[in-house]
């Protein structure tokens, strides 16, 4: 509403007023002089009434009337009806001092009115805009004179006081939409000065109390033009006590409501036209004040408008005085205290926490403020105080500032504001030229700030900004708080800043000085900045940053510390910076220089990690720590411009467990050209030559690289797990941004791999790939495979039209399938020629061969062939032999066949003639499986249907299904459905039974998607079904029933369950019946009850598991009786002959992470035998704790097969019975911890008892034993050498030469295969062993010769094992007898005595000894061989003494490391023998004692071992006469047979020549007589070496003339044989022979003819060549 409006409404209702009273008064005054007695003023009073209502035509009433006729006027009781007859004006009492002369004179003195319990109704209607009083105006109003003068020019006006009480005033217009209602209680106005002529309203004081005004306004009033401010309005008090305003206007959605309790004001002037107020007190106090609106109205419709308001003043008072307006206010004294004040945008939502702007509410607010002044450019005060609380929480406890704003500067000064969080004080100032040029330009505002004590509270931000709550950095930090202190000064443009502080957020401390220039212009920004400390957490950081900032790959270090300095601006500058982190340290100094121009700035500066962990930082565990430099030195810092040299070396970088070394790279960049070199020469592991070009000029990049690769080990890099290494060099010439557009060439030369130390070279490898539009050609060839692919797909839209062309028949996701209108074709094939090369690149594959792989595409006629053959494939211990694949497709269906002669693991499942085939089709994949008997027969197979749906895909068992040849009934109309978008499962008769047995599974509901789940099992035979797998003997046997059912699977699962498993057998022995029953029904609570019976256990699980946190598990296991032979198969093997039993209760109580267990355990006459030990044990009646703390030992006693004692105490201690730590020790004496033989182990046996003291700690990863052994005097161990691999020795027969062995050396070198991870957890052990000679020791060197070593000696012995599986052993082994037995090839027997000054000393490395063992073997021999040269020429009988057996010591030596012994042999005369023959034999003994007479040595030690005499030059005289000879000749004979048949092999092997000597004695004749034959045989191998044939005959060269006819031509082919291999491996084969023997003096000579049939098989085992191989059932 304008003022001029204000103005009109108010003068034409004071007019109306003044005329009502006027008129009254005009009529009293007529009659003053008649009426002086209160009955004629009585009298009066009526003819007034009656006159009044003839003139108005209403009803009047007056009920008394009193005067002085002078002045003084009193009314009561007056009633005036409005023309519909209702209530206009009632009034109790009116009493005015009224000058009623002066109005004859146009002057109105009124002293004073009283105005007492009075009620007015004033009204306006439409559509006339009639008021309800009007016809009181016109009822007075004489006709209107044009030429007369405005009468009302001459009153004068002398207002005293006016005192209205109780009055009631309802104005109800329906022109502006106005409604009010008011009540005044007490409204006391002393006016100073009244013209209505000259506008002049001056009061001196108002004082208005216990009132209360409701106005409703309906309408928004029309705005008028604004009129000249003439009006002159003063006003010096102003007291208001429990006043209530309340205004609601819908229109223009407004409310406003207001209730004080104690206002007042007091001014010193109020000049409208020259805008200025002085004032000099405002207080409000105990106040409430409210305003509401809509937030979306436009300020132009809303009736209250303060800002409109004073615009339309000032719009006024322009006109009035021609100038612009220039408010000056001034306030000495403001005083505002326990105000609640709102403000409410109504149909703005509520925020749910922090300061809603919205919707505001303070309370409590009080403010103090002093000396106010203000003005158009200027405004001062004096903040004392200011306080408040508002409904969010956020808190002002404390404000107070001097305040200066004026056009060229804001300041705060002695500034303290404190919240509820926070506090900013001592001096802020903000200057600028003018608040224009301050918008315009922020570079021209000045700063000076003097921050102390200060701090802000994340809460009190969060409080003032809501939305940021949940954003970094106040996101989780609430309750953090950031303090802040230092000096900043200058224009934005250039600021200084003076030891700013930055502290208290979290961990993070920052410290700086320096200078900022360019703000806010970030183009123009530059800093000289020294940063004297950043200390942060990677926490705080991470706390800063926006969600999604830092990428979820990175993790921060978890301390950093940065220092430095930063001078220059963003494309110049000086960097100098220092970090130092948990994960390593960086170092940067970059100088960047202006360039010629924009974009080729100049950069030089270098970069250093100082074992920086990229594997943290980048959250790899294969990346380890880092230690580099670069340098860079150019212009331009975009690729575009870029011109630079980048060098640098890694000095160290760890990855996947290896540490890369030495590496330098160099990077010469042109413009998005990139020359690179990098190399690597000092790593024996890793060397390379690369020299390359990337150059991204061009609209398709282009790549260059020559790489020479001397060697790659990537087992010793840690990127292949098998020994596999690599050299050679490789070419790359390559153009393209992708896939689609990739052409070039990639050549592979001169290379060469080494898999398990084999080198396996390759000549070369040849890649073209030719891309063009339409044409698509990719050629690969090389000596190890060969490939190619030709069409007109492009190589990146060959996967997509793959997925397109399934899309024909099934639905993958992708949507339906899209026709071409082009043609899209596409053939390729692959040729595999060096599979074991391509083996060695894939881990785990140990066999590859590839017969076939070709196949072709056509999209217009919808074929996809493929077939592929692989004859043999073994792939982590699984073997697949004659594996195929066959894939085609036709518009209609896509069908594929995949078959496997054979797929076996080991001994875990075995399959023969493996068929997977169907056909995809209508969104359904049929796929059916089967294996099948050598016949071709089906024993197992079963039919699937995979049928897509909405929202998921349903899957249905055909019909046939075969296990173990049994036909199987399948319930009809099938299926298994699984819902993609909520995870639920439906099955529909989904039975297979087959007999008694059987399988269901079905829905309650299956049309509902959360329907109950039925799972009922009936008679499923657990061993028939593992036969399917074509296990003969199952792992596990039993007979399974039960029910379950699973409800809600998408939501809060719950489910039953009541299984039963009877005859339970594992490896073949029994262990019991199992039953389970389970309850869910709660989804908290899980009811579980399990038993162990039969086979004499009776063993019970039972109790209940809850969700919800506290201690939701309680459990009691009950041992009624545990038979421990039940527990045996479980043990793999390594316990036998378990027996007894176990009882006792357990009670399982809180939760998995800590459970709470108490109980005992009791032992019931338990044996157990350790089978590799064979050594039983007995623990008759011992007792177990259990406790919250683990179990407990106290004097637990293990008896040995002879009752002597093992005895434990202490505790195995654990929190939650899934980590263990030890605290146990174990004392024997005598007792028995091996009684085995050879059958039970034949690596080592015997009978050993020991005496020990053991000490058990450490936990379960690794154990620490430290213990004291002695063993016992009645003891005998015997250790087995294993025998080793037989290899085949080519030494001798070819000898490859490597003529590029210098480029092979690296990856040629051999390697220990066998690899220790370096992160073992074991065992840690120290134990101190020690031996006596009452123990004999025994070594059987060798199983097949016999040869064995037995002794016994004395040795203390420390021996360490630790958890890298490492072995130390120390000590000292003294011999003190023993006896060495040697046998040669099943000849003789010689049996050694060691020598008791033999030892064998250990220094750590059990391998790794050094021995000293000489081993003595006596024999009497003659000595005439062995000086034969010295006794030439002698006479017989000289010479016969020499036929003298002496005692002669031939000695073994063995001596330096235990694994390499030096072995030496000799020859010694006895002691008592020594000089014999005066010295001859001496003599000759000390001559061949000498290194050149080791041959000669050697031969005379194998004589005496072999034959027990010397060796003369005829070996096969001799000097003891002929019983020698005859003992001789078998073993010389075969001597002579080895020799022969090495002379033929070497000369006629391509005849298949054999040789061979018989000498033996003949007794056909009935006497002994030598008889020697010559074996004389020829082998011929044909047919691919499936058909040998061999004949030959034996030869006689002495004794048994009878059989000189054998010596003819004819006789030569005596022994014929011819085998045939009627398999191609060799088993099965047919032999047909004839032959000649000679068998002795009983049956002399014999002749053989027959046929043989041959059956060869290998095996491991005896059993596992006896094992029934028969049919499965």
């Amino acid at each position: 509403m304008s003022t001029q409006n204000v103005k009109k409404y108010t003068l034409k209702t004071l007019v109306v007023l003044l005329w009502i009273i006027g008129g009254v008064l005009v009529l009293v005054v007529a009659l003053l002089v008649a009426l002086k007695v209160p009955k004629v003023q009585d009298f009066a009073a009526r003819k007034a009434e009656s006159y009044l209502q003839n003139k108005l035509g209403t009803e009047v009433r007056i009920g008394k009337f009193r005067s002085d006729f002078r002045k003084d006027i009193l009314l009561e009781n007056v009633y005036l009806e409005d023309q519909k007859g209702d209530t206009l004006w009632y009034s109790q009492r009116l009493a005015a001092n009224l000058d009623i002369l002066g109005l004859l004179k146009s002057k109105v003195g009124l002293k004073s009115l009283e105005l007492e319990n009075a009620t007015v109704h004033l009204s306006r209607t439409l559509p006339d805009s009639v008021s309800n009083f009007d016809f009181i105006i016109d009822a007075f109003t004489t006709p209107v004179d044009t030429t007369a003068t405005d009468s009302t020019a001459s009153f004068s006006y002398d207002i005293g006081s006016v005192d209205l009480k109780n009055i009631y005033l309802t104005y109800k217009d329906e022109v502006n939409g106005q409604n009010v209602r008011t009540r005044v209680g007490n409204l006391t106005l002393d006016m100073d000065e009244l013209d209505l002529e000259k506008e002049i309203y001056r009061i001196n004081d108002i004082a208005l109390r216990d009132t209360w005004v409701d106005m409703i306004q309906t309408k928004v009033p029309p705005e008028g033009e604004s009129e000249p401010l003439t009006m002159q309005f003063g006003l010096k008090t102003v007291s208001l006590d429990n006043v209530r305003f309340k205004y609601r206007n819908g229109v223009a959605k407004q409310y406003i409501d207001a209730n004080l309790g104690q206002a007042k004001l007091a001014a010193d002037k109020i000049d409208l036209v020259n805008t200025r107020l002085d004032l000099s007190n405002l207080e409000l106090h105990n106040s409430t004040l409210a305003y509401s609106q809509n937030a979306e109205m436009p300020a132009e419709y809303r009736v209250v408008n303060p800002a409109e308001a004073i615009e339309a003043i000032e719009e006024a008072v322009s006109k009035t005085t021609g100038e612009p307006v220039k408010w000056v206010v001034t306030l000495d004294k403001l005083n505002v205290t326990e105000v609640d004040a709102a403000f409410d945008n109504y149909d703005a939502p509520k925020q749910a926490r922090g300061v809603d702007y919205n919707h505001l509410q303070a309370r409590n607010l009080n403010l103090q403020l002093q000396d106010l002044y203000f003005s158009t450019n200027r405004t001062t005060a004096q903040l004392e105080q200011l306080s408040f609380q508002e409904k969010s929480g956020f808190e002002v406890k404390n404000f107070t500032a001097g305040i200066l704003f004026d056009s060229v500067e804001t300041e705060l000064t002695d500034l303290v504001l404190e919240t509820g969080h926070s506090r900013i004080a001592r001096r802020i100032k903000v200057g600028y030229p003018s608040l224009e040029a301050a918008a315009d330009d922020l570079s021209k505002l000045t700063l000076s700030a003097d921050l102390k004590d200060t701090h802000i509270g994340f809460r009190d931000v969060a409080l003032l900004q809501p939305s940021l709550a949940k954003q970094p950095p106040l996101a989780g930090n609430l309750n953090e708080t950031v303090y802040l202190s230092g000096l900043v000064n200058g224009r934005m443009d250039n600021l200084l800043l003076s030891n700013v502080r930055v502290s208290g957020w979290r961990n993070t401390q920052l410290a700086l000085s320096g200078r900022v220039k360019g703000l806010p212009n970030p183009d123009n920004l530059a800093a000289n900045l020294q940063i004297n400390r950043l200390h942060t957490t990677a926490d705080d950081v991470k706390s800063l940053l926006p969600a999604g900032t830092l990428p979820a790959n990175i993790t921060l270090p978890p301390v950093m510390d940065i220092e430095g300095s930063f001078s220059g601006t963003m494309t110049a500058f000086d960097l100098d910076a220092t970090a130092r982190t948990s994960f390593g340290n960086a170092v940067a100094k970059i100088d960047m220089s202006p360039g010629r121009a924009p974009g080729q700035e100049r950069v030089q500066g270098n970069v250093r990690l100082q074992r920086f962990d990229l594997g943290k930082l980048m959250q790899d565990p294969a990346l380890g720590r880092a230690t580099m430099v670069a340098t860079i030195n150019g212009t331009g810092i975009t690729p575009e411009n870029m011109v630079a040299k980048i060098n640098g070396t890694v000095q160290s970088l760890e990855y996947n467990g290896y540490n890369y070394r030495n590496i330098g790279f160099n990077v010469d960049a042109n413009r998005n050209r990139y020359d690179i070199k990098a190399s690597s020469s000092s790593d024996e592991n890793l060397a390379f030559n690369l020299n390359g070009v990337v150059n991204m000029r061009g609209a398709q990049p282009s790549y260059s690289f020559n790489t020479n690769i001397k060697s790659i080990d990537f087992q010793a890099l840690k990127l292949y797990s098998e020994d596999l290494r690599m050299r050679g060099n490789i070419t790359a010439n390559l153009s393209g941004s992708n896939a689609n557009s990739l052409n070039g060439t990639i050549i592979a030369s001169d290379a060469a791999i080494t898999s398990n130390n084999q080198v396996l070279p390759f000549d070369t490898l040849h890649l073209t790939l030719t891309q063009r539009p339409g044409d698509t050609r990719v050629r690969l060839f090389s000596d190890v495979l060969t490939a190619n692919l030709d069409g007109n797909v492009a190589l990146g839209d060959i996967g997509p039209e793959l997925m397109n062309h399934i899309s024909r028949y099934y639905d993958l996701g992708n949507g339906p399938y899209k026709p071409r209108s082009t043609p899209r074709q596409f053939t390729f094939a692959a040729a595999l020629h060096k599979p074991r090369l391509v083996a060695a690149f894939i881990p785990g594959v140990d066999r590859l061969a590839l017969d076939t792989l070709h196949g072709s595409y056509n999209s217009q006629t919808a074929n996809l062939q493929v077939v592929a053959r692989l004859p043999r494939l073994r792939y982590n211990g699984i073997r697949l032999d004659s594996l195929s694949l066959d894939v085609s497709s036709d518009p209609s269906k896509l069908t594929y066949a995949t078959r496997a002669e054979r797929i076996r693991q080991d001994t875990t499942f075995r399959f023969n003639n493996i068929v997977m085939a169907g056909n995809v089709q209508n969104n359904t994949v049929a796929l059916r499986a089967a294996n099948q008997s050598a016949a071709g027969d089906e024993e197992s197979a079963i039919g699937l249907l995979v049928r897509q749906m909405t929202g998921g895909f349903e899957v249905n068992v055909t019909p046939d299904l075969l296990i173990n040849r049994d036909r199987w009934e399948v319930g009809p109309n099938n299926y298994l459905r699984y819902y993609t978008t909520s995870g639920a499962v439906v099955a529909n008769n989904l039975r297979l039974s087959q007999g008694a047995m059987a399988i269901l599974l079905q829905s309650q509901n299956p049309n509902a998607q959360n329907s109950p789940l039925n799972v009922n099992l009936t008679d499923v035979d657990l061993g028939y079904l593992a036969r399917a797998v074509a296990q003969q003997d199952s792992l596990v046997a039993g007979t399974l029933n039960g029910q379950a059912t699973v409800n809600n699977l998408t939501g809060n699962m719950s489910f039953t369950a009541d299984m039963n498993l009877t005859g339970l057998r594992y490896l073949q022995n029994p262990v019991g019946d199992v039953s389970l029953q389970a309850r869910n029904t709660s989804p908290s609570r899980y009811d579980v009850t399990a038993r162990l019976t039969g086979n004499g256990n009776n063993v019970t699980l039972g109790g209940y598991y809850l969700t919800t946190a506290g201690q939701p598990m309680s459990f009691d296991l009950n041992f009624d009786q545990l038979n421990l032979a039940s527990l045996q198969p479980f043990t793999q093997g390594l316990i036998k002959n378990m027996g007894g039993g176990l009882l006792g209760t357990v009670a399982i109580r809180g939760n998995i992470d800590n459970p709470q267990v108490a109980g005992d355990l009791q032992f019931q006459n338990a044996t157990f035998n350790l089978a590799m030990l064979n050594s039983t044990y007995r623990i008759s009646d011992e007792r177990l704790s259990v406790t919250n703390q683990g179990i407990r030992f106290d004097d637990f006693e293990l008896l040995d097969s002879l009752n002597n004692r093992a005895v434990v105490n202490g505790n195995i201690l654990t929190s939650n019975f899934l980590d263990y730590k030890f605290d146990l020790r174990a004392t024997t004496e005598d007792f028995m911890v091996m009684n085995s033989t050879a059958q039970d182990n034949p690596l080592y046996f015997g009978r050993v008892f020991v005496d020990s003291d053991t000490r058990i700690t450490g936990d379960l990863n690794v154990p620490i034993i430290k213990t004291n052994v002695t063993v016992a005097p009645n003891s005998n161990f015997t250790y087995v050498i294993p025998d080793e691999a037989v290899s085949v020795n080519r030494e001798g027969i070819v000898l490859f030469v490597d003529v590029d062995s210098t480029r092979n050396r690296r990856i040629s070198r051999k390697k220990q295969l066998d690899t220790v991870d370096a992160e073992v957890q074991g065992v840690e052990m120290a134990m101190v062993l020690n031996l006596t000679d009452d123990t004999p020791i025994t070594v059987i060197v060798d199983q097949e010769s016999g040869d064995n070593l037995i002794f016994k000696g004395e040795a203390n012995m420390n021996v360490g094992y630790d958890v890298t599986e490492n072995i130390t052993l120390s000590g000292r082994f003294d011999v003190t007898e023993g006896m060495y037995t040697l046998n040669l090839y099943e000849l003789v027997k010689r049996e050694f005595e060691l020598d008791p000054s033999s030892y064998a000393v250990w220094n750590g490395d059990p391998f790794d000894a050094d021995i000293n063992v000489t081993a003595i073997y006596n024999v009497d021999a003659a000595p005439l061989e062995l000086i034969q040269s010295q006794t030439a020429g002698i006479d017989a009988s000289s010479a016969g003494q020499f036929r003298q057996k002496l005692p002669f010591d031939v000695r073994l030596n063995l001596e330096g490391e235990i694994m390499k012994p030096a072995v030496s042999f000799n020859i010694e005369l006895d002691e008592k023998a020594k000089g014999a023959f005066s010295g001859e034999v001496d003599a000759r003994l000390e001559q061949l004692s000498q290194p050149t007479q080791e041959s000669e040595r050697t031969k005379q030690v194998f004589s005496l071992l072999v034959l027990g005499r010397f060796m003369a030059q005829d070996p096969l005289a001799s000097s003891a006469g002929g019983g020698i000879n005859s003992t001789i000749r078998g073993s010389a004979s075969q001597v002579l047979s080895d020799q022969l048949n090495a002379l033929t092999g070497q000369y006629l092997g391509n005849l298949g020549l054999e040789l061979g000597l018989n000498s033996y004695d003949d007794y056909s004749s009935g006497e002994a007589r030598s008889r020697t034959d010559l074996n004389v045989a020829m082998q011929k191998q044909l047919a691919n070496d499936r058909l040998t044939v061999r004949f030959g005959t034996d030869i006689n060269l002495e004794g048994s003339g009878q059989n000189n006819a054998r010596n003819n031509a004819s006789g030569f082919a005596g022994d014929i044989s011819v085998e045939y291999s009627i398999t191609k491996d060799g088993r099965l084969r047919m032999r047909a022979f004839r032959q000649n023997a000679y068998e002795g003096f009983l049956d002399g000579q014999l002749q053989r003819t027959g046929l043989s049939l041959i059956f060869v098989r290998e095996y491991d085992s005896l059993a596992e060549l006896f094992r029934n191989i028969g049919k499965a059932k």
